[in-house]
């Protein structure tokens, strides 16, 4: 007979009697780069979860996921609008509040008549309260309630209500109950005509009566906080089948949601229904995604003709401080924290325009590998801001810093010119390049003007430089390359030359990331020549496909043309055998970057002396990634 099983399952010194094996290989796993063009973004929203990362595609998503583009200081939708503007493909939102955020709310409330049964007289410990309850058409139920020493009138009514509402045989008639201070209200079903009665213990009391009074069937809250919820609207009204009820739930501008044929009698109807929005009710109605809906004691039956339920009361809890963007990096994670093992590529606290964090901000960039971006203040000068960053201690590749000349944007939702951190323009520009490039002299789109330009101001070769030399970038029109809005700097806040390019930041950041999920698959294999060869065959073959589309590389080789500009090395060199007995297994790796061109010199030579050699021969053209 021919067994088949996984070659790692084969012990070939210990087969048994002979036989046929075939032993599946399973092929190296290849190394699969990671996207790093993902924009992180903290802020504030009018809607959506609060401290977790949130994917987003673009401006439709960031809308329904945190709200409209809102007229404020660190808007989440502004900035992926902004970032739509500049082609960043993906973003990833981070909520933050001021904590005095409110969801909406709403309720459905019909009167009903209910039978109240007011609690009286003296407590005496041992002493008991019976209520016998005969549902229509059904047999008696008997509540006993034990009285003792620590009890009030006012907690025997709620004994009594929560007996009632843990009764099986009552909750299946539709019976409900609920307490305030030592008055039990007993919902039933409408059109019945249940039974009560009652026998008093020796010292306590129990008055019976019927009344009308107003009781909500069910209430529903926001699933977020926010003022978007002041716009969903309920809709009860009687559902497709026969005696059922069917409830909507819609935001405006999206589509509804319908929880349909939802059926049960007096107070299971309205269970039923809370149930049906908070867990849905068919394989294609899940959960709502707009409220959480909670079940009153009402028993009444459902409206005969659609009635509406606006919810409202919700606030943003917008009026946030810089700190809120930085959180706290303690379980929950939240602010800039709340990205970490996100994915994402480049980060910004939207508007932070203070230097009291760059530090920690740099440090989470360089653990969790991408780079955060910020600005200095609004309206700063270059003296100021190149003392700020030298006063904070910043010196990081894992962090860069823009200065602080603002910009001026309009805003087509609101119809309104504001003003924004340039980091919001020129991160979501780096995140909309290949890891390889530098956002250096790259168009910005979108940017009517700076503080500095309206004020009638020019950047002079003098400022640029000071900027630059004090390891800032700097958002302006002209930039090197023409008359257009664009980075003129291109670096991060290393001090150190040869890291402190924008593009160093990220391609380190892709590599290391993209390595990282190739050096796990090798943990609990065993250290052999042909692993090694595997391991090493792996890392190869990514490098070679980076160099082959123009990612890795140098002057003289570049798209796969020319010397090859790394190297993988596994061997005993990297990993003595007295490490490798001890479980190491190390690979050395080297790769050398394409150089960003800073300074492009031209030496002319003019006149009319000048002897002129033209070729016959034209240039010749690579393709680049």
């Amino acid at each position: 007979m021919t067994q088949i099983i996984a070659a790692n399952q084969l012990n070939t010194l210990a087969l048994g009697a002979p036989k046929a094996i075939v032993a599946i290989q399973t092929p190296t796993a290849p190394i699969v780069a990671v996207n790093v063009q993902i924009l992180g973004l903290v802020g504030v929203g009018s809607w959506g979860p609060i401290n977790l990362a949130t994917l987003l595609s673009g401006n439709d998503n960031a809308a329904a996921s945190f709200g409209p583009v809102t007229n404020r200081s660190y808007d989440i939708s502004t900035a992926v609008m902004v970032g739509v503007q500049q082609f960043c493909p993906a973003y990833k939102g981070v909520r933050v509040t001021d904590g005095t955020d409110t969801a909406a709310s709403g309720s459905y409330s019909t009167s009903e008549t209910v039978e109240t049964a007011t609690i009286g007289g003296t407590i005496t410990n041992g002493d008991s309260e019976i209520v016998q309850i005969t549902p229509e058409g059904g047999s008696m139920v008997t509540l006993t309630i034990p009285i003792v020493t620590a009890d009030t009138t006012t907690t025997v009514a709620t004994k009594l209500a929560a007996a009632i509402n843990g009764n099986a045989t009552l909750k299946a008639a539709g019976f409900a109950a609920t307490s305030a201070a030592a008055v039990c209200k007993i919902c039933y079903p409408s059109g019945s005509t249940p039974t009560f009665g009652k026998t008093d213990g020796t010292s306590i009391t129990c008055t019976l009566a019927s009344s009308s009074v107003s009781v909500a069937k069910i209430s529903l809250t926001g699933l977020y906080s926010g003022v978007v919820g002041n716009g969903i609207v309920a809709t009860i009204q009687p559902g497709t089948a026969a005696n059922s009820t069917k409830i909507v739930i819609a935001r405006p501008g999206y589509a509804a949601e319908s929880f349909d044929n939802i059926t049960g009698t007096g107070n299971l109807l309205w269970a039923n229904m809370a149930a049906a929005v908070n867990n849905g009710n068919s394989p294609f109605r899940g959960p709502s995604r707009l409220c959480i809906a909670t079940a009153g004691p009402g028993a009444a039956a459902g409206p005969s003709t659609a009635t509406q339920v606006t919810m409202s009361g919700a606030t943003d809890g917008a009026a946030i401080t810089d700190s809120a963007l930085f959180g706290q990096d303690t379980a929950p994670r939240k602010g800039i924290y709340a990205l970490r093992g996100s994915g994402v590529g480049v980060a910004i606290p939207i508007d932070l325009a203070t230097s009291t964090d760059w530090t920690n901000y740099a440090a989470l960039g360089e653990a969790e590998c991408f780079m955060v971006e910020a600005a200095t203040a609004a309206g700063d000068t270059v003296t100021s801001a190149a003392t700020e960053l030298a006063t904070a201690g910043l010196d990081s590749y894992a962090m860069k810093i823009d200065f602080g000349d603002w910009v001026y944007w309009f805003d087509p939702i609101n119809n309104v010119q504001r003003l924004l951190s340039p980091a919001t323009f020129l991160a979501a520009r780096r995140a909309s390049l290949a890891p390889q490039h530098s956002v250096l002299n790259k168009q910005i789109n979108g940017v009517i003007g700076t503080q500095k330009t309206f004020s009638g101001g020019v950047w002079a070769d003098p400022d640029r430089d000071a900027i630059y030399q004090a390891r800032m970038d700097l958002l302006c029109n002209p930039v090197p390359g023409g008359a257009y809005w664009g980075s003129n700097g291109g670096i991060n806040s290393s001090s150190n030359a040869a890291i402190n390019g924008d593009n160093y930041t990220m391609m380190t950041n892709y590599i290391a990331r993209s390595v990282a999920n190739w050096a796990g698959t090798n943990i609990g294999e065993l250290q052999t020549p042909d692993q090694r060869a595997d391991a090493k065959a792996a890392g190869d073959k990514f490098f070679f496909s980076m160099w082959k589309v123009g990612q890795i590389g140098n002057a003289d080789s570049a798209n796969g043309v020319g010397t090859p500009p790394w190297s993988v090395l596994i061997n005993d060199q990297t990993t003595p055998p007295d490490m490798a007995a001890a479980g190491y297994e190390i690979a050395a790796v080297r790769v050398q970057y394409l150089a960003v061109i800073r300074w492009f010199i031209v030496n002319l030579m003019g006149g009319q002396t000048v002897s002129v050699a033209v070729s016959a021969t034209p240039p010749g053209f690579s393709q680049a990634a």
